[in-house]
């Protein structure tokens, strides 16, 4: 497989930029598409923000079947295609301004985009050896193209929409999702499978003149019985990452509203809940960890879950200081030091989740496996949402107050780091050559 002067993969560079597309298209129609339910199909707001709750649990839940599918019937590249395919019908529908057709755009835009989710991180992990840790690498740039993508998404198409119609709007969520697909289709053959190593016995036929090519063969790293149990160990741990941000990021605007200062009310909620910013976080975090990683060497995994969990009760410990000096100077470090701190944990916790996802995955199930991981965690965090926070009539079902959830956060995340690290033996026997 050709190699770029980096020793990168020639391949991974494609598929970025097939991420970057698919996200910016992805973000930017999901940026505008309430305000284009109420103020086009004229829903009233209550209606359109259930609407956009079930496309929320659409995107969550899909990929579990689309990435069986994927395995069962079509491959990965294969079913990258139809996905765009699929997301491009469903934003065409939409120009039809047709209520009942809305419906089914959405549909087939959440199925398209589960498709391509699915897919590509797949992709990705096949461009290296299962014994490469150079492949975490790879995972870091997948991610912070996919930062970029949403940072475009919800900046540009966002201001398209507002500055010049939906018509533009959902006109520039198309192009994104031609770019994705034109990018994918025109640079797929240099997607070469690096995670298969040739039959020694075939070899040795080769070499006294039999015609056929060596056999290439998967490469099993683990056990199935280990990597199910590794799998459910990170898609617990991605659980409890995705309930306790999300519940501090609700708490911040809590806070942040409760503050008693004239920058903060004028200028820093306007910052602090732009999805830009913390995008823009992220980027920065993943070219840190980048250079970091070319310096040192990548190293193992393991200890990198461990310390996303300390930072992310680092987060919560700020942002508990903040609750409790309200008044005080000491309140500006809350909301920024927790969006910083934050975006670290989002750096360090999903490059390297995936990444082990991917080598642990059976060759032939590799898709369901990411499907799994990428579905359980976004449907129980869907359903926490739904019923525990905002709960089914929109208000907030939980009786905790905001300093007690925050408080709660920090326990966990600081148990849960106590625990991987108590439970690193474990993981080692488990994950053998991986780690």
């Amino acid at each position: 497989m050709s190699q770029t002067p980096d020793n990168r993969p020639s391949g991974l560079s494609y598929l970025v930029l097939t991420e970057i597309f698919e996200r910016m298209s992805f973000c930017g129609f999901r940026a505008i598409l309430v305000l284009f339910m109420v103020k086009r199909l004229i829903m009233a707001d209550q209606a359109a923000l259930e609407v956009y709750q079930y496309f929320t649990l659409l995107v969550a839940i899909i990929p579990i079947p689309v990435g069986y599918f994927s395995d069962k019937y079509l491959g990965q590249k294969r079913a990258v295609i139809l996905g765009g395919g699929i997301s491009l019908v469903g934003v065409l529908l939409v120009f039809l301004n047709v209520t009942e057709v809305f419906y089914l755009s959405i549909l087939l835009i959440g199925i398209g985009t589960g498709f391509i989710r699915v897919n590509l991180p797949v992709l990705v992990g096949r461009l290296y050896p299962k014994t490469d840790r150079k492949r975490n690498i790879g995972f870091l740039l997948y991610f912070m193209g996919i930062n970029v993508g949403a940072f475009l998404g919800t900046f540009l198409i966002a201001t398209i929409a507002e500055q010049f119609g939906f018509e533009f709007g959902f006109g520039a969520v198309a192009i994104g999702v031609i770019l994705a697909l034109g990018t994918f289709i025109t640079q797929m053959d240099k997607l070469d499978i690096r995670e298969l190593e040739e039959d020694p016995w075939q070899a040795k036929i080769n070499e006294i003149g039999e015609e056929k090519p060596p056999v290439k063969q998967p490469i099993t790293l683990v056990t199935l019985q280990n990597g199910i149990a590794l799998l459910m160990v990170l898609c617990t741990l991605s659980c409890i990452y995705l309930i306790v941000n999300d519940y501090l990021n609700q708490v911040q605007y809590e806070v942040i509203s409760s503050f008693d200062n004239v920058f903060i009310d004028s200028i820093g909620i306007g910052l602090l809940n732009a999805s830009n910013f913390i995008s823009f976080l992220s980027i920065l975090g993943f070219i840190l960890l980048l250079i970091y990683w070319r310096v040192r060497g990548v190293g193992k995994s393991y200890p990198y879950l461990i310390a996303s969990f300390l930072l992310l009760g680092l987060g919560a410990g700020v942002m508990l200081i903040a609750a409790g000096e309200v008044y005080s100077r000491v309140a500006y470090i809350g909301p920024l030091g927790f969006l910083v701190v934050g975006a670290l944990v989002e750096v360090f916790i999903f490059p390297i989740s995936f990444s082990l996802v991917t080598r642990i995955a059976p060759f032939e199930q590799a898709s369901t496996w990411v499907g799994l991981f990428m579905g359980i965690p976004a449907t129980v965090l869907f359903l926490v949402q739904y019923f525990l926070w905002y709960g089914p009539d929109g208000a907030s079902a939980i009786g905790f107050t905001s300093y007690g959830i925050i408080l709660t956060c920090l326990v966990v995340s600081i148990l849960t780091s106590i625990s991987l690290f108590l439970a690193r033996g474990w993981w080692k026997d488990r994950a053998g050559v991986i780690e």
